[in-house]
């Protein structure tokens, strides 16, 4: 088993017809969280959409090796049966499908792309209620439509249960904190920690917000820039950027 479970390898990727993201190099390893940081329009969840197969992110350069197989080419359900997964950074609503329907039926399209057995209903239902109780949501609300009247922050923790119950070795997440208050950022930062801790997931996190240096501490942080990575580093970069904020790495 390779000891990176994503490597990134000089990826350029264009969107109607634009080049985004320029040569970028980047990696995860086991257990590890990499915050990758910038200003607004630097390209973070253009690179986030593009690692997990977004067919409007058009690669032009490089390769995505996701546990040393090549996912470049790949549509994002093999990337997903692989192990991928991605929060959004603004979920989409679904009107007409519930919270558990959705869960269950995405858990059960993974067992049967990794020729599984599905999940029966009652296991899964104690399961979800589980997951339900951990990030603070109430089944009255996942028996309404898919993120239909859920505040910014309810979408998010929404999105966090999915990730609980999918399980998967890497999650890319595009500003999971957004939306959330103080209390709430703590819990669902936990959550992960806690999640992380278990399966040895690998973590590639956008955010804008410095309090994830003492509530997550990364081990890597990576500054993107104009589509570039203008730094890597560890706490220093991040507490270069709570002084300075993003004005130092960015071309003039």
């Amino acid at each position: 088993m390779p000891s990176v479970i994503l490597n990134i390898r000089s990826l350029s990727v264009s969107t109607h017809g634009q080049e985004i993201i320029h040569d970028v190099s980047l990696s995860v390893e086991p257990g590890e969280t990499h915050l990758l940081m910038g200003p607004n329009g630097s390209g973070k969840t253009t690179l986030l959409s593009a690692l997990m197969g977004d067919p409007r992110c058009i690669i032009t350069g490089g390769s995505i090796f996701f546990h040393g197989v090549d996912v470049t080419e790949m549509a994002p359900e093999q990337r997903a049966a692989l192990g991928m997964f991605l929060s959004f950074q603004h979920p989409p609503e679904i009107p007409g499908v519930t919270l558990p329907s959705f869960a269950r039926a995405a858990v059960n399209v993974l067992a049967e792309k990794r020729e599984e057995q599905h999940v029966a209903p009652a296991p899964f239902l104690a399961s979800f209620k589980d997951q339900l109780a951990a990030v603070d949501l109430e089944m009255e609300q996942a028996n309404r439509g898919v993120n239909e009247g859920y505040s910014g922050g309810e979408k998010k923790k929404a999105e966090l249960l999915q990730l609980l119950m999918l399980r998967p070795s890497l999650a890319l997440l595009d500003e999971i904190d957004s939306g959330l208050d103080i209390d709430a950022t703590a819990r669902v930062l936990d959550l992960l920690i806690r999640y992380q801790k278990q399966t040895n997931a690998g973590i590639l996190l956008v955010s804008h917000n410095p309090r994830l240096l003492e509530l997550m501490s990364p081990q890597r942080i990576s500054i993107m820039v104009e589509g570039k990575i203008a730094a890597t580093g560890g706490r220093e970069i991040g507490e270069k950027i709570g002084r300075e904020g993003f004005t130092s790495y960015e071309q003039h």
